[in-house]
């Protein structure tokens, strides 16, 4: 009897120490302690059908290569960069074509240091006068030159 009686206070005082520690890695994780990004050169990341082939973050600008993967060209296209800033190419994307956007970002970022961001495209697509429109969003991350 007191034998299980010590295995069980045993398990009970190591099992609530192990819960301690989960809740409060995963605390860190969550607020982004533990970010991994730092270790790679830089991500962009957009859903299926649009490619980002290359960026590249300057201090006043991002530039984005981004390739139309679709059977349709992208029209009336918007790409905004969460804190940089929006812009309007005022060209089409022609289908399985790639395409430079320079960006410019409204507040100058500090050289040397991590950025981080959502891409938000918005566009249109199909045939004259039966164009529906697209929101993708993705992520950039790299560190500005």
């Amino acid at each position: 009897m007191k034998k299980s009686q010590a295995a069980m206070e045993f398990l009970m005082t190591y099992g609530w120490a192990i819960l301690i520690i989960a809740i409060a890695l995963s605390a860190l994780f969550y607020f982004g302690v533990f970010d991994f990004t730092a270790l790679f050169p830089g991500t962009c990341t957009i859903p299926s059908g649009i490619s980002c082939e290359q960026h590249s973050i300057k201090q006043d600008r991002v530039f984005l290569v981004l390739r139309n993967d679709q059977a349709f060209d992208m029209k009336d296209i918007t790409i905004e960069i969460e804190g940089c800033g929006t812009y309007t190419p005022g060209t089409d994307l022609l289908s399985m074509k790639s395409e430079l956007y320079n960006i410019t970002c409204d507040d100058s970022l500090k050289q040397g240091s991590r950025f981080r961001g959502t891409i938000s495209i918005q566009y249109e697509m199909g045939d004259p006068g039966l164009e529906i429109p697209y929101d993708k969003k993705g992520k950039i991350a790299g560190y500005i030159e």
